[in-house]
């Protein structure tokens, strides 16, 4: 067993070796073909490097006489040309600079200052002017008494002072020396006309009176002429509440806000009313004041009495403003009455009163309307009324006051027309009655009107 064994082992391994020879025969053409093939590679890459060698050094060779050529000949020629130009350059220029600027220098003479290099014109501030007022550019001028005499102005571009509008411009103002200088840039505005321009009121000599109010437009003659609006006040020297002569100006307020004043006009101040009163205790409760006042003045008017309550010690305890009583003519008297009442017997000391005079346009009718007691007995009396005149009269009012022991102790205001009626035609008559015993006096105080 053993032997057969390694008889099989030995013919194995000589098969093993005769098939490694059979392998490595196969291999060696092969690889001895690649070698060749390197090797050939290897030789012509030589050839291939010797050749660009020779041929980079022919052309840098080349590039390199060419650089030579070149720059050997640009050198000489620069060097040609700035040589001579430096030869043909000097003599000529510098002895010519040096004459030329030595003779500036001998010639020139130090400039000469002008009245135009001293002043120059300055603007004021208001630059406003009306349509129509062609102003003088001199007008602008704020410095103009600082500038040199003969000075003359002149706008650069004229506003048109015939239209409104913003205007910008320059004034030039021209020297005795010849020179002349230039404003700094400003702008004129031209403004419309206001009422003031355009209206000129007339004012005459007038009268006033004491303790009346002052119409100022009494004072204007042509006020119709004059913008719808228009109203009046009055610059005076002196206090229209006491007599004397004054002198006074009109000022006139326009609806555009624009005023006129008047020239200096006379103003004589007369006494404008007279006033009695009289005062009294009503009731234990109540205390009265009553005031005649007579109309003293030229023209009809209206009258107010305000009255004030105070105690012993003169404090103020309460007030009436009153009621406004007219149009009382002139030189005609009406009577005016207060009555403070308050739950405390005896409350009031004393009375003080204001008398209010005021113009009206009513037209007073009392000349023209008889006021008469027709019946008088204890029980009472009768007052009747006739329209004498040839117009209707309006508001014929009465203020009956009924004394006892001369005081006091009855009053009543009447209508004295019919019911309905708010007058009396001419020639119509009124009678109205009073039922009122134990009175020693009555006296009345009436008003009427032309006019409603």
């Amino acid at each position: 067993m053993k032997l057969s064994r390694i008889l099989t082992l030995i013919v194995a391994l000589g098969l093993l070796g005769s098939a490694f020879e059979t392998m490595s025969s196969s291999v060696q053409p092969a690889e001895v073909a690649a070698a060749q093939k390197k090797t050939a590679k290897k030789k012509k890459t030589k050839k291939t490097t010797s050749k660009s060698k020779k041929k980079s050094k022919k052309t840098t060779k080349k590039a390199t006489s060419k650089s030579k050529k070149k720059s050997v000949k640009k050198a000489t020629s620069k060097s040609k040309k700035k040589s001579v130009k430096k030869t043909t350059s000097k003599p000529k220029k510098k002895p010519a600079n040096k004459t030329t600027s030595k003779s500036k220098k001998t010639t020139s003479k130090p400039k000469k200052k002008t009245l135009a290099d001293r002043y120059k014109p300055s603007v004021r501030n208001f630059k406003k002017i009306k349509v129509g007022v062609r102003a003088s550019s001199d007008i602008f001028i704020k410095n103009k008494e600082s500038l040199p005499a003969n000075t003359t102005f002149k706008f650069s571009k004229e506003p048109n002072f015939n239209k409104a509008g913003s205007y910008t411009t320059t004034i030039i103002a021209r020297y005795s020396d010849g020179s002349k200088s230039i404003s700094k840039p400003f702008v004129v505005v031209v403004i419309p006309k206001t009422d003031a321009d355009l209206y000129e009121p007339t004012v005459k000599d007038g009268e006033a009176f004491t303790g009346v109010r002052f119409e100022s437009g009494s004072l204007v003659t042509n006020k119709g002429e004059l913008p719808k609006d228009t109203w009046f006040s009055i610059k005076t020297s002196g206090d229209f509440n006491k007599v004397g002569m004054y002198s006074a100006q009109v000022i006139t307020h326009y609806p555009d806000y624009s005023k006129d004043t008047s020239k200096p006009v006379k103003v004589r101040v007369s006494e404008g009313f007279s006033v009695e009163t009289s005062e009294d205790q009503y009731s234990p409760n109540s205390r009265y004041l009553m005031a005649k006042v007579t109309n003293k003045s030229n023209k009809t008017l209206n009258f107010r009495e305000s009255v004030v309550g105070k105690d012993s010690h003169g404090n103020n305890l309460d007030g009436l403003a009153g009621v406004e009583r007219g149009p009382v003519a002139p030189n005609q008297t009406v009577v005016l009455w207060e009555n403070l009442y308050d739950e405390k017997p005896y409350y009031y000391d004393h009375i003080d009163y204001e008398i209010h005079a005021t113009d009206t346009t009513h037209e007073s009718a009392n000349s023209n309307l008889k006021v008469q007691i027709v019946q008088k007995e204890d029980s009472g009396f009768c007052i009747q009324t006739t329209n004498i005149g040839s117009k209707k009269i309006y508001y014929p009012e009465v203020y009956v006051f009924v004394y006892k022991n001369g005081k006091v102790f009855y009053e009543q205001e009447r209508l004295l027309a019919g019911d309905d009626k708010d007058g009396l035609e001419p020639g119509e008559s009124h009678t109205i009655g009073f039922n009122v015993s134990d009175y020693d006096d009555v006296e009345l105080s009436y008003t009427s009107s032309y006019d409603k």
